[in-house]
């Protein structure tokens, strides 16, 4: 609540905390003497049944208001969209076969109606889990004072949810920031096609040897610019070609599983370095006509891509899988730097949150409680679905170096090694 709470937010919430914890129907509070009756026959109900209600509400209220909005929104996946990925199954494209009734057999020879083509299927299985918990002290006395009216108690919570609430979706930002980054170093590892380097290009088209430090000098950088714009453009077009580009594929058992994969644009998700972005927004589209049509559609704006102090690139040891469809890792870190812009696939990375819950432990010899909230996520990368990376250029890969500290985070979380399981 940017703005803090105001009365009515107040009546609405002490009624549903009233509710909770006598389990009787709150009545209507319209007038502050209604607001402090109800508030007295809560307190009179007994700290813990209170205290137990409060967590219960603020908890929902919190998930509810969140005015801290976090990037990378879009991968948050609801429990029954994110089921449907845990267990995801594959079909294979066979090829046409010569028709029958325009090749007649000789005589005494028959044609059989009965021939079998089984479905060619693999079910795949994908397994990550992130928890932690949070978790803060109310006093007695505290809280006591605050059901005393409502400016006590708009004063007392709208200052706690509101800082405490952006500390949850941040903590959602950081998961995000850290899935999306895997997915990239991984996409170098499992599909290397699907990584561009625009500057490589320009310079191969233009018989041009800009660097990465020229190209952005003001006679350089409009044209690279548009070419830039164009290029991603046109990998985006190509995603939304059905084929076994852009994306892994495996060999499982000696058999070859070519995922037939097609991303149309309305489940193509773009994001944009928007440093780089900012100059061409300033330095380019200002002088463009039509300035309109150099336009991505729905795409989000990335200040930094991991770390706020090193914005356009990542360091990372990715989890990803093999060409056999079961979990690797390199063990060391993947250096990523440049990154110009990043598409993928609405299901090629996600999370849903999972058990989150609060509980409150009083301690009576201090009069005070400690609500503890738990939060849970389930995430995958899906390798098998379709992703392009733009860097500036080759150089901008680097060697895998030590293991990062979030890299081993994300590798801990992991609970399970994706079990595909073949059948046709």
């Amino acid at each position: 609540m940017p703005t803090g709470m105001t009365f009515t937010d107040i009546s609405a919430l002490l009624g549903q905390i009233n509710k909770a914890a006598t389990g009787q129907e709150a009545p209507d509070i319209l007038t502050t003497s209604d607001f402090v009756s109800v508030a007295t026959a809560t307190l009179l109900t007994g700290y813990d049944n209170l205290l137990n209600a409060v967590s219960q509400v603020i908890s929902d209220t919190i998930f509810a208001v969140r005015p801290y909005r976090g990037k990378f929104s879009a991968l948050r996946m609801e429990g029954q969209a994110y089921g449907n990925h845990v267990r995801k199954i594959n079909f294979f494209d066979k090829d046409p076969i010569k028709d029958p009734a325009w090749s007649l057999p000789e005589d005494g020879q028959s044609v059989d109606p009965f021939k079998i083509s089984r479905p060619s299927v693999l079910q795949t299985n994908y397994y990550g889990m992130t928890s932690y918990a949070r978790y803060y002290t109310v006093a007695r006395r505290q809280l006591m004072a605050a059901f005393q009216g409502p400016e006590q108690l708009e004063a007392f919570w709208s200052a706690y949810m509101q800082h405490y609430a952006n500390m949850v979706t941040q903590d959602e930002e950081n998961l995000c920031r850290l899935l999306v980054a895997n997915y990239m170093a991984g996409l170098t590892k499992t599909t290397p096609k699907a990584v561009y380097y625009l500057l490589d290009e320009y310079n191969a088209l233009t018989g041009g040897s800009l660097t990465a430090t020229d190209v952005y000098k003001p006679e350089n950088f409009p044209d690279f610019a548009r070419f830039a714009y164009g290029r991603i453009k046109d990998v985006m077009d190509m995603l939304e070609a059905r084929s076994i580009n852009n994306h892994q594929n495996w060999q499982i058992g000696g058999k070859t599983y070519n995922f037939m994969r097609h991303t149309p644009r309305a489940m193509q998700h773009v994001y944009l370095f928007s440093q780089t972005q900012r100059q061409i927004d300033a330095r380019v589209l200002s002088d463009t006509f039509h300035a309109d049509r150099l336009s991505y559609g729905d795409f989000e704006m990335v200040p930094f891509w991991q770390g706020i102090d090193d914005r356009d690139g990542i360091q990372i040891s990715p989890i990803y899988t093999g060409t056999d469809g079961t979990q690797k890792t390199d063990g060391g870190n993947v250096g990523l730097a440049n990154i110009f812009a990043f598409v993928h696939d609405r299901d090629a990375i996600g999370y849903a949150p999972l058990d989150a819950y609060s509980e409150p432990q009083r301690n009576a010899a201090g009069s005070y409680t400690t609500f503890w909230d738990h939060y849970g996520w389930r995430w995958y990368n899906d390798f098998t679905e379709n992703g392009a990376l733009f860097l500036l250029t080759s150089g901008d890969v680097t060697a895998p170096t030590a293991l990062s500290a979030a890299a081993a985070k994300l590798k801990s979380s992991s609970t399970k090694d994706p079990d595909p399981l073949a059948a046709g």
